[in-house]
C-alpha cells in the first residue's frame, strides 16, 4: 500500500511536473526548497539550519557505539509513519524498538542477503514509505564478494553496485519525497600518507559521500560522569561534526 499523501507531497507533485519531459523552469517564478522536518534535538535543528531535508539521502557515520542505529530510529519517527529497515547487520528487535520510545507498528523490516538484493528492495519500495534506512552500509555485502574466497579482494565490488545504484535510488527518493539514511561506521586511516591526513574515514566510496546531502559524524564523549548506582563511564552524550552539501558547515558540537 503506497504512503499517503499529503498536502505537502501534492505541492512536491505540481513542482515535479513543472520538469517533466526534461523542461526548464525559471527558480524565481518557480522557487524549490528542500523540505526539513525537526529532529527535536534543538542543537541539530539549529546547525542543520532546520533539521532533516526530506527526499534526500543522509549519511549518519560514527564509532561503533556512538549512537548511530539509536539517534536515527528517533529521528526517523519524525520524519513520517512509513519506516522501512534495511537490517544488514541483523540486529534490529521489538524490545529495542520499544526501548527508545519508538513505535514497531511503523516499521518495517529485512534482512537483504546482497547489496543488489537491497538495492532493489529499496527500488520496488521507496513509493511506499517516508523513510528508508539501511543499518550499516559496512555489512552489506555484493553478490560477488559472496562468492570469493576470505583471501581475496572484493571491497571494490559493493562499491561498483552503489555506484551504478545511488543515483537510482537519490532519484526516486527525490521524486517520491522519501528520505533515504544510511549508516555507517567510522575507521582508522590505514592508508595515512602523512600527519595532515585524517586520522579516520568513512568507508562506503566516493560515490557514497557524492550523493549525501547531509552527513552528520558522531563520536562518543571523553567526558566522564557516575550514574545512578554511582559507576563512573563515558557520559551519554556524543560529539557530532555536521557536513552539510549546501552550506558546507563543519561544525563540531557537545550535545
Amino acid at each position: 500500500m503506497a504512503k499517503e499523501k499529503t498536502k505537502v507531497d501534492s505541492a512536491f507533485d505540481k513542482v515535479e511536473f513543472l520538469y517533466s519531459k526534461g523542461a526548464i523552469v525559471n527558480l524565481q517564478k518557480h522557487p524549490r526548497y528542500a523540505e526539513k522536518s525537526l529532529t527535536g534535538r534543538p542543537s541539530i535543528d539549529w546547525v542543520t539550519d532546520g533539521g532533516i531535508p526530506k527526499g534526500r539521502l543522509v549519511l549518519f557515520a560514527g564509532e561503533p557505539s556512538a549512537g548511530k542505529s539509536s539517534l536515527t530510529i528517533q529521528i526517523a519517527e519524525g520524519l513520517g509513519d512509513k519506516i522501512l529497515y534495511a537490517d544488514t547487520e541483523a540486529t534490529l528487535t521489538t524490545d529495542y524498538l520499544e526501548s527508545l520510545g519508538a513505535d514497531p507498528a511503523k516499521f518495517d523490516h529485512f534482512i537483504p542477503e546482497t547489496t543488489e538484493l537491497m538495492c532493489d528492495v529499496i527500488r520496488q519500495q521507496i513509493p511506499n514509505y517516508d523513510v528508508i534506512i539501511i543499518d550499516s552500509i559496512n555489512n552489506s555485502a555484493s553478490g560477488e564478494q559472496l562468492q570469493k574466497t576470505a583471501g581475496e579482494k572484493t571491497m571494490a565490488n559493493r562499491a561498483n553496485v552503489l555506484s551504478s545504484q545511488l543515483p537510482i535510488l537519490i532519484g526516486l527518493a527525490n521524486q517520491y519525497n522519501t528520505t533515504l539514511i544510511i549508516l555507517s561506521q567510522v575507521r582508522d586511516n590505514m592508508d595515512k600518507a602523512n600527519k595532515y591526513s585524517p586520522d579516520t574515514v568513512v568507508p562506503g566510496g566516493r560515490s557514497l559521500h557524492h550523493n549525501s546531502s547531509l552527513t552528520l559524524e558522531l563520536f562518543k564523549s571523553s567526558k566522564k560522569e557516575k550514574d545512578e548506582k554511582g559507576n563512573l563511564g563515558n557520559k551519554d552524550k556524543i560529539v557530532k561534526v555536521i557536513w552539510y552539501v549546501l552550506n558546507v558547515l563543519k561544525i563540531k558540537l557537545e550535545l
